[in-house]
Formats: structure tokens, C-alpha cells, sequence
């Protein structure tokens, strides 16, 4: 146990084989490579994103176009409340986040991180179009 501890402070929790392996790729050009198909991937991902948000939420969600990051930060127009369509959402297959774990100090800001990398075209599309059909209209005071 002692021996283990201390090779463990002489690696600095190293793993000497993974970085030797991630130094070939960078060497050799595998991980240019690498990026620059998945950059274009992603790029493709969240324009798809933004033409659904458009086509099927023009009007109630508010966003702006990341020039980076695999995720897009949605606002709802406050008569939407995401509480209630996570709910709606979720019955048709869709789990998503009901907004609140954003919300501090009191402050309700209505709004998801709506991740794109991980979802296929076909799958960004079905997402937007259950968050379509959830829509739950309150009227708020004014």
C-alpha cells in the first residue's frame, strides 16, 4: 500500500501510456483530422437545431447562435413555462430539464441548455417537434 502511494506521487496520477498515445495522434495528424470532421459535425448539428427552434418555435423561444459549444441556450416566453411542458414532454418520450435548475436567487429565467452533440438530425428534429406539441399556454398577469 505504502509502494502505491508513492508511485502515485511520483506519476501525479499520470497515465503515461494515454499521453503517449494522444502525443502520436497530435504528431502524425490523426487529431487535426479528427477535429476538423467533428467541428463540421457539430456545425451541422446546431444550424439544424436553430431551423427547427425557427420552423416549429419562431415566436416563443429567444436565442442567440453560439459561435462554439455543443449546446444553445433556449428562452421561453414567459406564458410557456417549461415546467409544464417538460411535463407534457415526457409523456410523449421526451425527458427533458423543467428549467429550475437554472433558476437563482429567486429569479425564474424560463430557459434550458438545449445540448445538440450527442443527437442525430432525425433526433434534433423529433425533440423540437414533442416540445411543439407541449406547448402549454398560462396567461400572465401583467
Amino acid at each position: 500500500a505504502h509502494a502505491v502511494h508513492i508511485r502515485r506521487l511520483i506519476d501525479l496520477k499520470g497515465d503515461h501510456i494515454m499521453e503517449d498515445s494522444l502525443a502520436a495522434l497530435i504528431e502524425n495528424g490523426d487529431i487535426n483530422r479528427y477535429l476538423k470532421k467533428n467541428n463540421k459535425i457539430y456545425k451541422e448539428r446546431r444550424d439544424h437545431l436553430i431551423k427547427m427552434l425557427d420552423t416549429y418555435l419562431k415566436g416563443i423561444v429567444s436565442y442567440e447562435k453560439p459561435d462554439g459549444g455543443m449546446a444553445i441556450w433556449v428562452k421561453f416566453d414567459p406564458n410557456y413555462p417549461i415546467e409544464q411542458i417538460s411535463i407534457k414532454a415526457a409523456k410523449q418520450g421526451l425527458y427533458m430539464n423543467n428549467g429550475k435548475l437554472f433558476d437563482n436567487n429567486g429569479v425564474s429565467y424560463n430557459a434550458i441548455r438545449f445540448g445538440f452533440a450527442s443527437l442525430t438530425l432525425p433526433e434534433i428534429t423529433k425533440a423540437v417537434q414533442i416540445i411543439s406539441s407541449s406547448l402549454v399556454l398560462t396567461l400572465q398577469p401583467k
